[in-house]
């Protein structure tokens, strides 16, 4: 174990270097035939753009704060498959946004390679906030194209956040609020608005636009208020 953590971490002089190696390696790996350098292109992207590994930063500090699975940070950068396919999908957006498309080529082969690898299909064009929390990832998680995500938002397993087919506009995916809940088997469809603190219940399918503060549940999702706080009368 102590050679694992010092080929892992502590040969890693930054956040950056060893999120590429954690990333590259797997990526390499799945790789038969060794033709893509993979720690090199994900080392590129954290390095040429510092706010990726800040954001990552970010991420682990949540999962260590929301998920009571976690050991800490080190357990979330070397074991966490969500938190892993978050950052390598920060690497795609980075490609992706290349001016004159340059780096689309890069940005899809990493997509593919992060859907082999961790069961996750992120299309490099989706934007995270920070403190980002995907939770298992295990099952299918789609997030499409246009999708945008927010601060502090927790993502569970088997979600998708996707368009609904029928729309003609390009901007076809979810804008997800700060400090939401997007519970297990959840799909939340259509370019829609998902406002601060608003949870999606498990198993919903969600097409209409869910409020802040707001639980939407079922199918097709019905939209909950916020309960009301109860006040106490002061004993006197």
């Amino acid at each position: 174990m102590d050679r694992f953590l010092f080929g892992e971490v502590l040969t890693h002089g930054s956040l950056a270097e060893a999120l590429a190696h954690e990333l590259g390696s797997k990526f390499t790996a799945n790789d038969t035939d060794k033709q893509v350098r993979f720690e090199e292109l994900l080392l590129h992207a954290f390095t040429e753009d510092p706010t990726l590994a800040d954001a990552a930063a970010a991420d682990m500090r949540r999962f260590v704060e929301v998920d009571p699975a976690s050991d800490g940070i080190l357990d979330v950068l070397l074991f966490f498959k969500g938190f892993q396919a978050v950052q390598c999908a920060r690497a795609a957006n980075y490609y992706w946004r290349e001016a004159n498309g340059e780096g689309r080529a890069i940005a899809k082969l990493l997509q593919s390679e992060m859907a082999d690898v961790f069961g996750v299909d992120i299309h490099p064009g989706a934007v995270f906030g920070r403190g980002v929390t995907i939770d298992h990832a295990t099952g299918v998680v789609v997030i499409g194209e246009t999708a945008v995500i927010g601060d502090n938002v927790s993502i569970m397993h088997d979600v998708t956040l996707g368009a609904t087919g029928t729309s003609p506009d390009h901007d076809r995916h979810p804008k997800v609020g700060n400090d939401v809940l997007i519970c297990a088997g959840s799909k939340v469809l259509g370019n829609i608005e998902i406002s601060d603190g608003a949870v999606v219940a498990a198993s919903a399918v969600v097409n209409k636009p869910v409020a802040a503060g707001h639980t939407a549940v079922g199918i097709p999702a019905r939209h909950l208020p916020p309960r009301a706080k109860k006040v106490r009368k002061q004993e006197l």
